[in-house]
């Protein structure tokens, strides 16, 4: 969990970092000990978080790259999925947004079974993290290599997905309607585009986010 994951670095460096830090650290790491402590020697090592004899923690980890041993760890992890799961792994990569068992099901035109080996598959080797009722690849790393290996047709068909399963679902969080925005970009479908935009907008003008808001209508005035 993550007060055990901050009990540990204190015990590691005899101080407690911010919780800014510390959350990033933990998403980095989602939690692995081992990713722990290798990423902490190796930003201190590097001097990110160690200057004039004393721990800073306003490392940010933006394009924070991960140690070589670590990345190792992480294909060897996608190595062990099973070979179809793996090809699900490279389909989901490319989704993007949060996954519901829902999402993942009419992503991958897969039953219940299937949808449960394959969550047991990546938690197993900790490749998925369970985030309340969604579902998310742990390693940016490992996401970047799945959606390397996709066709060009591959990345359509899954965007096409994608926009069309939001097309029947309500929509009130930013990150998912973001993300569709892209999908459809991707697409080149600029109705749906426009359409995201002006429920992104709503949603902003919901949260009182105005400035937000007017830049989306903007965006589809533009359109």
């Amino acid at each position: 969990s993550f007060i055990e994951a901050e009990k540990y670095v204190a015990k590691l460096l005899n101080v407690t970092p911010s919780e800014i830090f510390l959350q990033k650290l933990w998403e980095r790491s989602n939690g692995n000990p081992r990713f722990i402590e290798n990423i902490l020697i190796d930003l201190t090592l590097n001097k990110k978080i160690w200057k004039k004899k004393f721990f800073v923690f306003d490392f940010k980890f933006d394009n924070y790259i991960l140690p070589e041993e670590l990345l190792d760890d992480i294909y060897l992890r996608m190595a062990h999925l099973h070979k179809k799961n793996y090809q699900f792994f490279q389909y989901l990569a490319w989704a993007k947004v949060n996954l519901s068992k829902d999402l993942i099901k009419h992503i991958l035109n897969i039953n219940n079974e299937e949808l449960f080996n394959l969550l047991q598959d990546g938690i197993n080797n900790e490749l998925f993290k369970k985030i309340g009722r969604y579902y998310r690849i742990t390693f940016s790393e490992a996401k970047l290599r799945l959606m390397r290996e996709l066709t060009t047709n591959q990345k359509k068909e899954i965007s096409q997905k994608i926009v069309q399963y939001f097309d029947k679902h309500k929509i009130t969080e930013i990150h998912f309607c973001e993300n569709i925005i892209s999908h459809a970009k991707y697409l080149k479908s600029y109705g749906a585009v426009r359409k995201y935009n002006t429920i992104l907008a709503q949603i902003h003008f919901a949260k009182n986010n105005f400035y937000e808001a007017f830049l989306e209508m903007c965006n589809v005035i533009e359109l």
